[in-house]
């Protein structure tokens, strides 16, 4: 029998095997020519009775042959019963050897029955399906599905040999169809009553491979994702003895497999085991769900602080049965330890500052000021976190510190990183802002530097200047009036030698004199100021 040529022959493990059409196929040529040869034999044998029975009765009605009518009715009912019976073993061999032609035909199995010289005595659609020959059907047109066909053979004698002489073997044989891999599983049985007659049986097993294939290879993901978790995973019974772990457990306990699993106890790794408490408690109190911290005895002798979520349940024998989780709070406990060495840093280094700071949002407002701006402004925290940093500008310079932020939050490049403007605080303040944009882009942060006490000193230095350039002047007029001084008293001592005491003029000379000495006097007085002298 055939089947149609867009029929399937392998099938996936998910779709089940299509089933057979109802209406059988045709039968291969040689068993239409087995039905026509028994047709024929009843047909001669019907012939010869019947030509036989003409012969007696033309002998009998020309006298040639003595018979009585009895004998040629009991001949006629003979011969009759005799072809009947005759057609009716065919009839019932036939219906016995098309019903198990439909049965095997109908089987999802590739069937041959190979006969004693080799020839196939009997091959279902599926053989030839599987062997894509309509025609010819033996052993070795399945062989050529291999792709050694002389190897795929020798194992098929030798799994005829294993079932010889009267039973049967079974093998799995691996092979590639069209480019996919395919398994074979090939039973061969040796028929009793028909020496030399073998028949065998070629199932596919590819989906089963297929399905247990993939079974394994989940199996080994879950495998791989339990043993290399960031987490412990184990089970215990009701002795508290270890019944599973990961890799993880294993590895933070520092034992070997061998020798945790059906050995140890589970109150072996505790550092502190609960008092009073089954040998499949965690924690004290028991109970089915237990959750929490404890110190477990790890590798190297080293004690950890863990988590452990403790489940108890029973198995289908109702013995008890853990499912275990482990955290290692080590990890944790360092990142809070450098998390907090980090936020101590930053507020050394944020309330300490030499200068202050303020956390300034894209809207301008202070988020956040540091211990030294509070204290330069002298205003408490509450009254300065919140505000604009307009509010504690006076009014003539809000316009202008308003256009430096602007600025600022025009992006990086753009307008002055600093700006010098007064504070309003408890006292007036001129201070220096420099402006840096956080990474998150939400804001930037200020460092405000105070310059009163520089501003107030750039002036008295400027005073200084003046009061520097005032005696340079004073001293160089002082030097060039005493020049003239020294010559008007010399001009007077001239005078009064020729004019004596008697002299009329000698007074008004000497009352000159006088009032020159005077004048140089103070001009002694001035080079003293200018030289910076007592």
């Amino acid at each position: 029998m055939t089947t149609p040529d867009n029929a399937p022959f392998f099938v996936p493990p998910e779709q089940p095997q299509a089933a057979a059409p109802a209406a059988a196929p045709a039968p291969p040529l040689r068993r239409r020519v087995r039905r026509n040869r028994r047709a024929l034999i009843l047909f001669l044998a019907s012939l010869a009775y019947g030509l036989v029975a003409i012969v007696i009765i033309a002998a009998k009605m020309h006298g040639y042959l003595g018979i009585s009518m009895l004998a040629l009715y009991l001949y006629g009912i003979v011969g009759g019963a005799g072809i009947l019976l005759l057609r009716h073993i065919y009839t019932d061999a036939d219906r016995s050897q098309r019903i198990l032609t439909e049965v095997l035909e109908k089987s999802a199995e590739a069937r041959v029955i190979i006969g004693p010289t080799g020839e196939a005595i009997y091959s279902n659609a599926r053989f030839h399906k599987l062997v894509n020959d309509d025609e010819t059907a033996t052993l070795d047109s399945f062989t050529q599905l291999f792709d050694s066909p002389a190897k795929a053979r020798k194992t098929l004698d030798d799994l005829s040999n294993r079932a010889a002489p009267a039973g049967s073997a079974t093998a799995e044989m691996p092979t590639t169809i069209k480019g996919e891999p395919a398994w074979f599983q090939v039973t061969v049985q040796h028929i009793i009553d028909w020496p030399g007659h073998v028949h065998w049986r070629f199932d596919d097993i590819t989906p089963r491979y297929q399905l247990e294939s993939a079974i394994r290879e989940e199996r080994e993901k879950l495998r791989d994702f339990t043993d290399n978790a960031p987490v412990g995973f184990f089970s215990i019974d009701a002795d508290g003895i270890f019944r599973f772990a990961n890799d993880t457990l294993l590895r933070w306990l520092g034992v070997d497999a061998r020798l945790l699993i059906d050995r140890a106890r589970l109150h072996d790794f505790l550092v502190t085991p609960p008092p009073g408490g089954a040998p499949y408690d965690c924690f004290e109190g028991g109970g089915a769900h237990q959750h929490g911290e404890l110190l477990m005895r790890g590798a190297g002798g080293r004690n950890f602080k863990a988590a452990i979520t403790h489940s108890i349940t029973r198995d289908e024998h109702g013995a008890v049965l853990s499912r275990s989780v482990v955290y290692d709070l080590t990890s944790e406990q360092e990142v809070r330890a450098a998390l907090a060495e980090s936020e101590d840093r930053f507020e050394k280094l944020y309330d300490e500052a030499p200068v202050g700071i303020a956390m300034l949002t894209s809207e301008g407002a202070i988020k956040n000021a540091n211990q030294m701006l509070i204290g330069m402004l002298g205003i408490p925290a509450a009254s300065i976190n919140g505000k604009a940093l307009t509010h504690f500008v006076p009014p003539e310079h809000k316009d202008r510190l308003q256009g430096w932020m602007k600025q600022l939050h025009q992006g990086a490049g753009k307008g002055d990183k600093f700006i010098e403007t007064p504070l309003k605080g408890v006292t007036d303040l001129t201070v220096q802002i420099f402006a840096r944009p956080l990474k998150s882009g939400n804001g930037h942060v200020l460092h405000i530097i105070d310059m009163t006490d520089r501003k107030n000193l750039e002036r008295q230095f400027t005073q200084s200047q003046k009061m520097q350039a005032v005696g340079q002047l004073a001293g160089g007029i002082a030097h060039d009036f005493n020049n003239l001084l020294t010559a008007m008293i010399g001009f007077c001592d001239l005078l009064l030698l020729r004019h004596k005491p008697g002299d009329p003029s000698f007074t008004d000379i000497n009352q000159i004199k006088q009032n020159a000495n005077r004048a140089a006097n103070l001009v002694r007085q001035l080079l003293a100021f200018s030289r910076q002298q007592t």
